[in-house]
């Protein structure tokens, strides 16, 4: 055996021996991927010098080693044929390695990890001193690949720290490796960017292109599933099999090294899994992700959305896209074989998973499923597919109520299934029930779809949504309630009716929150000030909460207490009875002397069982459950909201009761571009919080309020003092206003009514109604003939309206048989605006 031929079997065999120990088979954790339709998948970085790892059409892996003889002679090759398992994934579980190593291959950049107990453990003591590993060189194939792992938070510095899959790693950088993109995961997941796509540019610096939020925090201790597609230019990131991000924008690196990040965490990996050649990612079509529906130009101030039940076809269905109509309500049915099928009325659409991608940017869909079964695969197909914009409606809440831990970014509607008289009682319980299950809309059928039920459950963060009978006299009773969605089977019918009203017609009712009372007038955040703003018509009645020395809750906003009382020193160094011997009223005048800071349950006992309800913002951490224990104490369960700028204090409210309705304080600046898609992503966070929107009044903006609008999400805007700004906010379709003008908005009109019996006439009589303006502070004002415009429907020419010159009333006279549809109109003005109130409707029988 010659020199040169031992050389070659002693490096051929040293080749085998670590393709053999790196690429081990599944029984000792870790096979080599194969590369597909790649022809040569190069790992010179992991065998060295003058190897190539390739694939032949056979699917084997091939050793090539070539040997050079003396300077000018022919170059030599040898050929050993190394024959793996046709799986397509590496995997490593880190149970050979001991305690304090790394497995062969594996590069540590910077930092601290290693292994531990059978897994890697990143560990990052401080933002600034990140820990980074790399996996072996040439795993990574082409760079299209499944990079997956069981991650676990050990332990955090903040929950705002991180940890994160690197992928498409490169080595521009002297030991630097970078740029790289990267799948970043913070332990406070539910943040805004609890979730990222990011690339380290170049310069070293963070490229965050995409973000959003999980419904959840990740649990110190508790293990979860991440995983990376990365298709070309497309990629796709996962948590537990649910799509977080799905974006086109890796297009500056087609291939580079994958690895491991800890910022700040004490992290743990395991079953590390990389499959190459994944199949390719279907191309985004549209640089905006999100659906926002087209409604049409109507003299609405705010066009309801429209909701269609029954169509024959799915090409039926899509004739009606771009025509008004913005949603479908599809009923949901299992096979035999498990699939999910769509059913629009009595006509089958097709597979579930078809008809969504026929809806995508077309409806919103609302699916109704019959079983619980069908919910769980109804979510289970939404996460897979990383749909987040559908609803779920059922009338069952223990259906809803199945899937709401689970599917906490599902969208969800209750229906209602009451069709007599309600009562205040049981319209409680309807918007307890529904916040209980995550609902932000209520479905009411046609018999209780008044302006009253409508408005009590708008009051408490609730859209209502109105399945209308059909009719004419319904679709318009419909829309004069205020409903923020009409569900019909035939939506031209309900175009054609609301296109009937006069320019500036307000269908719903502006809902004014006292800020701490009525500050104006009476001394904030006291009794007498509550009072106050009862009188003035507020319906809502806005304070904060704060814990005093022994333990009792307050209402207060300060921390101190000498902006408003006679005293001095923080409130949380005081006594309740230290507290109550404050002086809370004479520093905004002598007739207020003595008031004092009122308890929250002295607060919950002066609104009991009064037409207004208490919107409490706990100021400090861990007030919540006493807040609750006292709602609860005191009976008044569907008067209160929460809200918050800390949406811990949120989430830690739905956990203990989640039938109290909250809402998130926020202010920020409007995106300057990209507004839609901002929309869609801050519509997803509230969504996955179960929060009404309360956003500052300067961070409204028109794709916020027609994005969530559509979708049954609530805003309640914060401190509006204008009252142009306040007739701007309720153009955009904001629904609450919180303010310290409930003084200057008492003669706003809230409601227009018709006050007669007079149902049935003959031809040449009149029509005689009554026509009522109510305030906001509760007064009924009869309205003058020249300010009352009629709207008649069906037939139009039926009654005509006049002024009796006895009675100086609007009167209609009836000229022609048949039935009419009527409704009085009367300008007024509300928050801050001069609209159009419509009264209900009522039918008009003219016999001959």
């Amino acid at each position: 055996m010659t020199l040169c031929h031992m050389r070659r079997k002693l490096i051929l065999g040293l080749l085998m021996a670590v393709l053999l120990t790196v690429f081990h088979d599944a029984a000792s954790g870790l096979s080599m991927a194969e590369a597909a339709d790649v022809p040569h998948a190069s790992s010179q970085g992991l065998l060295g010098a003058g190897v190539s790892l390739a694939a032949n059409q056979d699917r084997h892996f091939t050793v090539r080693e070539t040997t050079y003889g003396p300077e000018g002679a022919d170059e030599e090759q040898s050929e050993s044929v190394l024959t793996t398992s046709p799986s397509t994934l590496m995997e490593e579980t880190f149970d050979n390695i001991p305690d304090g190593q790394l497995p062969i291959g594996w590069e540590k950049i910077e930092g601290d990890f290693q292994v531990r107990s059978g897994a890697l453990v990143g560990r990052s003591l401080a933002s600034v001193s990140p820990a980074r590993i790399l996996l072996p060189p040439g795993i990574e194939g082409d760079g299209n690949v499944i990079f997956e792992t069981d991650m676990t938070f050990l332990s955090v510095v903040e929950p705002s720290r991180w940890a994160s899959l690197m992928y498409r790693i490169q080595s521009m950088q002297e030991k630097g490796h970078y740029p790289y993109y990267q799948f970043a995961f913070r332990q406070g997941a539910t943040a805004a960017n609890g979730i990222e796509f990011a690339y380290r540019t170049p310069q070293n610096s963070w490229d965050v292109r995409e973000k959003t939020s999980h419904s959840t925090s990740f649990a110190i201790n508790k293990t979860y599933h991440m995983k990376v597609v990365a298709s070309r230019e497309r990629v796709r990131q996962y948590v537990d099999g649910e799509l977080l991000l799905d974006t086109d924008r890796a297009g500056e690196h087609a291939n580079g090294r994958l690895g491991f990040q800890a910022n700040g965490v004490q992290v743990r990996f395991d079953n590390v899994k990389v499959t190459l050649h994944p199949p390719l990612l279907p191309p985004i079509t549209s640089k905006t992700k999100a659906y926002q529906p087209m409604k049409p130009n109507t003299n609405l101030v705010f066009t309801p959305d429209l909701a269609v039940t029954e169509v024959e076809s799915l090409e039926h269905l899509m004739k009606l896209a771009n025509q008004g109509t913005t949603t479908v309500w599809l009923k949901i049915k299992q096979n035999n074989d498990g699939q999910l099928e769509a059913y629009s009325g009595n006509y089958r659409i097709g597979l579930l998973s078809d008809v969504l991608h026929k809806l995508k940017g077309n409806f919103i869909p609302m699916l109704e499923p019959a079983h619980t079964n069908e919910a769980q695969a109804i979510g289970k197909l939404l996460q897979e597919e990383g749909i987040q914009d559908a609803h779920l409606v059922s009338s069952d809440l223990e259906l809803l109520h199945s899937i709401r831990q689970k599917d906490l970014k599902l969208r969800r509607a209750y229906t209602v299934t009451e069709t007599s008289l309600l009562t205040e009682g049981q319209l409680g319980r309807i918007s307890m029930d529904a916040h209980s299950v995550g609902a932000n809309i209520v479905v009411l059928p046609q018999a209780v779809s008044t302006q009253e039920n409508v408005h009590y459950l708008a009051v408490r963060g609730l859209a209502s949504w109105v399945l209308t009978d059909n009719s004419d006299l319904g679709i318009h009773a419909a829309l004069v309630s205020g409903a923020r969605g009409i569900v019909t089977s035939q939506p031209a019918k309900v175009r054609g009716a609301w296109n009937v009203y006069p320019k500036a017609t307000l269908l719903h009712r502006p809902i004014l929150i006292a800020h701490r009372g009525a500050p104006q007038v009476a001394p904030e955040d006291t009794l007498a000030s509550y009072e106050k703003a009862i009188q003035l018509g507020s319906e809502v009645m806005e304070n904060d909460i704060r814990r005093t020395a022994d333990g009792e809750l307050v209402l207060l906003h300060d921390e101190t207490v000498h902006r408003t009382t006679n005293g001095t020193g923080f409130l949380r160094n005081m006594t309740l009875q230290e507290v109550k011997k404050l002086d809370a009223g004479s520093w905004f005048g002598p007739s207020f002397k003595g008031e004092r800071i009122p308890t929250l349950r002295e607060a919950l006992r002066q609104l009991k069982g009064r037409p207004v309800i208490m919107l409490a913002e706990p100021k400090e951490d861990g007030l919540e459950a006493q807040i609750i224990q006292i709602i609860k104490e005191e009976g008044v369960e569907s008067q209160v909201l929460i809200q918050s700028f800390n949406d811990q204090h949120l989430r830690h409210s739905r956990d203990i009761e989640p039938a109290y309705g909250r809402g998130l304080l926020e202010s920020q600046t409007p995106p300057l571009s990209a507004a839609l898609d901002k929309a869609m992503k801050q519509q997803q966070y509230y969504t996955a919080l179960q929060s009404m929107s309360a956003p500052s009044f300067g961070s409204m903006y028109p794709e916020l309020a027609a994005y969530g609008g559509s979708r049954g999400l609530t805003f309640w805007t914060w401190t509006v003092n204008d009252l142009n700004k306040m007739k701007q906010l309720i153009s955009l379709g904001v629904h609450g206003i919180i303010t310290d003008l409930m003084h200057q908005l008492k003669d706003d009109t809230v409601r227009v009514q018709l006050r007669t019996d007079q149902l049935e006439l003959k031809i040449g009589h009149a029509f005689q109604p009554v026509i009522e303006r109510i305030t906001r502070d509760g007064r009924k004002v009869v309205v003058e003939a020249p300010s009352v415009k009629w709207v008649v429907v069906q037939p139009v020419n039926s009654l005509i309206q006049q002024v009796n010159p006895k009675t100086g009333l609007s009167e209609l006279v009836a000229s022609s048989p048949g039935k009419a549809i009527v409704m009085a109109t009367v300008t007024g003005t509300a928050a801050g605006g001069t609209w159009q109130f419509i009264s209900a409707p009522v039918e008009v029988q003219v016999a001959p």
